[in-house]
C-alpha cells in the first residue's frame, strides 16, 4: 500500500569520480562541469545493469555505471545526476532512488492525513511529482503512498474527467525532531486508456499543517 522512508536516501549507484583537484585548483582558467539534476527512469538489461537513462524532458542519456541488486529487465524511478557535453550527449554519473508507488483503490478515508510541508508538486509526462519535508526523528519508520479516489466526470457541453489522488503521509506517532526533504512520484501513464490527453486533468491533494492543499494538472 505504501512505501517506508529511510533515514537517508540511499543511492543505487555511485558517483564517478569527479577529478582530483590538483593543478586544476590552481589553474585560474580551468573550468568545472555543469552538473545538474533531473528525475529520470531506468531501465535495466538481462543482467540488472542500467541499460537505458531517460530523463522526464525526453532526453536519452548514457551510463557507463555498474550496479547491484537491481532486478533484470525493470524500470526505477531515480534521480540522475548528469552533465551535458558539447557533442550533443547527455552522460549520467549517479542515480538516486527516488519512491514511486502505485496509487492504490480502497484506502480509508480517515488513513494518512499526517501533515507535511509541500515545497514543489509537478506533473511530467508519466508521473505527478512531490518534493516535500517530513518533520521526524532518527530511526523511526513513516509510511507514505497515493490513494486512488476514482475517476470523476464533469458533465457538460464537453464532459471531462478527473483522476483524483491523495498523497498518503502515517507518520506513526513520531516526534519532530529534523526535517527531511523527499522526492517522491505517483505513476500516471497506467491511466492513459481511461483519460484523455489535454481534455482530462489529475488531481493531487496533499495533507498539510494549513489543511488539505489541492494540485491539478491537465492529464
Amino acid at each position: 500500500m505504501s512505501t517506508s522512508i529511510p533515514h537517508h536516501l540511499t543511492s543505487i549507484l555511485c558517483l564517478a569520480a569527479v577529478a582530483a583537484c590538483g593543478t586544476a585548483c590552481q589553474d585560474e582558467d580551468a573550468t568545472w562541469d555543469a552538473y545538474e539534476k533531473q528525475l529520470c527512469e531506468v531501465k535495466t538489461d538481462a543482467d540488472g545493469q542500467p541499460h537505458t537513462v531517460t530523463l522526464d524532458d525526453g532526453t536519452t542519456a548514457t551510463t557507463t555505471l555498474k550496479a547491484e541488486g537491481l532486478t533484470p529487465d525493470s524500470v526505477y524511478r531515480a534521480m540522475a545526476v548528469l552533465t551535458r557535453e558539447n557533442d550533443g550527449n547527455t552522460q549520467v554519473h549517479a542515480l538516486e532512488n527516488v519512491m514511486a508507488p502505485y496509487a492504490k483503490e480502497n484506502i480509508r478515508s480517515d488513513y494518512g492525513h499526517d501533515p507535511v510541508n509541500t515545497l514543489a508538486c509537478w506533473r511530467s509526462a508519466k508521473y505527478v511529482n512531490l518534493r516535500i519535508a517530513v518533520e521526524r526523528s532518527y530511526g523511526h519508520t513513516h509510511t507514505l503512498g497515493f490513494a486512488n479516489e476514482g475517476i470523476r466526470t464533469t458533465p457538460g457541453k464537453t464532459p471531462y474527467r478527473t483522476l483524483v489522488l491523495r498523497l498518503l503521509h502515517d507518520n506513526e506517532g513520531d516526534r519532530k525532531d529534523f526535517r527531511q526533504e523527499i522526492i517522491i512520484s505517483c505513476p500516471t501513464d497506467i491511466y492513459s486508456s481511461q483519460l484523455q490527453h489535454d481534455r482530462d486533468s489529475v488531481r493531487m491533494t496533499v495533507p498539510t499543517e494549513n489543511g488539505h492543499k489541492t494540485y491539478t494538472f491537465p492529464f
